[in-house]
């Protein structure tokens, strides 16, 4: 609500502002009648949306860019979510060896697959082909290892822990700064 009158604001003239709010009224309710169809059937709710979104070939003084790319990219995450259950039934059976890709025409089905899901982060396509035995592409990058670090040449003390026998470690405590527990004594029965 605050967004469609945000918009109305930021017409200046009494008489654009009427005729804008008419626009806004249409929009509005169409989004509504969007979101109220999502619970009973939301294949149609992304229809009306996609339906919605064609209407106008970008962001107009209406839909502006915020919610025409929200719009679109929940059309995105719809269309990706068949291809990407696909991709984590693979991944969740990579290690049988049996279920890996054999032939070269399973391989370019599985890379079409990876490729269908889009993924945008380099290191999960690079883990996601290196689980599947894919060729990983050059644009992915080299493979991420652990990185050593110099030693921060700090000696180590060369006493025993008395709990542990670590060398190194503290001393749990020195027995004169408590004394030890002697249990309360019981009465003769």
């Amino acid at each position: 609500q605050l967004v469609w009158q945000s918009v109305i604001l930021t017409k200046t003239k009494t008489s654009d502002r009427s005729a804008f709010q008419s626009q806004i009224d249409a929009i509005k309710a169409k989004f509504d009648d969007i979101l109220s169809m999502k619970s009973t059937s939301a294949d149609n709710a992304l229809l009306a949306l996609e339906q919605l979104l064609s209407q106008n070939d970008g962001p107009i003084d209406i839909v502006n860019k915020s919610t025409f790319d929200a719009g679109n990219d929940v059309l995105k995450q719809n269309r990706l979510a068949t291809p990407r259950y696909e991709l984590a039934e693979k991944l969740a059976s990579a290690h049988i060896p049996a279920s890996l890709p054999q032939s070269a025409a399973d391989r370019t089905a599985t890379e079409v697959l990876v490729e269908a899901c889009e993924i945008k982060e380099p290191q999960l396509a690079r883990s996601v082909r290196q689980a599947l035995l894919l060729p990983i592409p050059a644009h992915l990058g080299a493979p991420v290892t652990a990185k050593k670090t110099p030693s921060t040449m700090t000696a180590v003390s060369s006493k025993r822990s008395s709990s542990t026998g670590v060398l190194g470690a503290k001393p749990s405590r020195k027995l004169s700064e408590a004394p030890p527990f002697q249990p309360a004594s019981r009465g003769e029965p």
